[in-house]
């Protein structure tokens, strides 16, 4: 079993996952917030984890003996954008952790104010 899956959002040593695809069990989608700073993304845009796969009418989710990535190639190929073909003995990928907010770069906290800021509009 792969031990913590990742998607790589900002650095691809510190985010994604290695193993083979037959053993991932969960694969957490970082940055859930809808958004990303495009100029620091690997990919320079956001993609919508939540709609490929639980919002995807190719996936039957009820189906345990498909896998997903069979279900929808686009899947695969999200899986295997993030996945770490080889770390060295002396290297390992960064364990999830809580940044604390007076750490985050300056770019994340106007990220999350603006953020904060349309959830307060919408509620309006």
């Amino acid at each position: 079993v792969n031990q913590f899956g990742t998607s790589t959002i900002y650095d691809k040593k510190a985010q994604g996952w290695t193993g083979e695809l037959e053993n991932i069990v969960i694969y957490h989608f970082l940055d859930g917030l809808g958004t990303v700073s495009e100029d620091v993304a690997v990919g320079g845009r956001y993609k919508n984890l939540n709609a490929l796969f639980f919002d995807n009418p190719m996936l039957n989710l009820t189906d345990v003996t498909t896998p997903l990535w069979e279900q929808d190639p686009r899947v695969k190929e999200e899986l295997e954008g993030s996945r770490q073909s080889q770390v060295t003995p002396d290297e390992e990928l960064a364990h999830c952790t809580v940044i604390e907010y007076t750490a985050w770069p300056r770019w994340k906290k106007l990220q999350r104010a603006e953020v904060v800021e349309n959830w307060a509009a919408a509620a309006a």
